[in-house]
């Protein structure tokens, strides 16, 4: 793996933490809610891992199919925030404590308070939140445009996540080719907390412009600014 141990140790320590039902959960700035408590799809940063914390993490992963573990591999090789790769690795095991999430927890009882805050047809669940909400398809036709290529219809989640990944054919594409993909579903998912906690209304073409800033921000975070940019920005 990508990873040096002490980044590894901080990606695990982020996804133990915030696997914990009581793990205050960080809002953004300087709020932080408890997991019971929120509707947040945000992620807490963390602080060192120890054996035991791996050897939990590794359990779940391990009773994964096939696919899920071949994304979760590639996962680790994004040069992203490891509060974002948290993210994605939740996202894509199905943890992230989306509304219909919350609901077969007991936390949400309210069957009202149960539908996607974007277009309120249907139960907030990560598919439908992230790919199949007519919100999230014209975010993602509008970066499969911006990239100038196509996805087919009707894919989500993992299998989502792979075929996205194998559009591109770039030297050290381990490494970049899902940053695009990791930067469109963090910013569907931090957008629908605005949404919910600051009345904010959705726009996919500003969305669009949020998801190239952060591409491009963790991109040349990593390779500098004066790289060879492998996307149209």
């Amino acid at each position: 793996m990508m990873y040096s141990s002490s980044r590894r140790a901080s990606f695990l320590s982020q996804f133990m933490h915030f696997n914990n039902g009581s793990s205050p959960v960080s809002v953004g700035g300087n709020a932080t809610l408890t997991q019971a408590s929120s509707t947040h799809l945000a992620i807490p940063a963390g602080v060192g891992a120890s054996v035991t914390l791996m050897a939990t993490l590794l359990q779940q992963v391990q009773l994964q199919d096939a696919l899920v573990l071949e994304a979760i591999q590639r996962l680790w090789k994004s040069d992203v925030p490891s509060k974002v790769n948290v993210f994605g690795w939740r996202l894509l095991l199905n943890r992230l404590p989306t509304r219909t999430a919350l609901h077969h927890r007991g936390i949400l009882t309210n069957h009202h308070e149960l539908s996607c805050v974007f277009c309120f047809q249907q139960a907030e669940d990560e598919n439908h939140l992230f790919f199949s909400c007519p919100f999230s398809k014209g975010v993602w036709n509008k970066v499969l445009s911006w990239l100038g290529t196509s996805l087919q219809t009707g894919v989500e989640g993992r299998d989502h996540f792979l075929l996205f990944g194998d559009l591109f054919k770039m030297k050290d594409k381990g490494r970049v080719r899902y940053l695009v993909w990791l930067a469109t579903t963090w910013n569907i998912s931090n957008l629908r907390n605005k949404v919910i906690f600051k009345g904010n209304i959705p726009d996919v073409s500003s969305l669009l412009e949020t998801i190239k800033l952060h591409s491009w921000l963790w991109l040349t975070s990593r390779y500098g600014r004066k790289t060879c940019i492998p996307f149209p920005f």
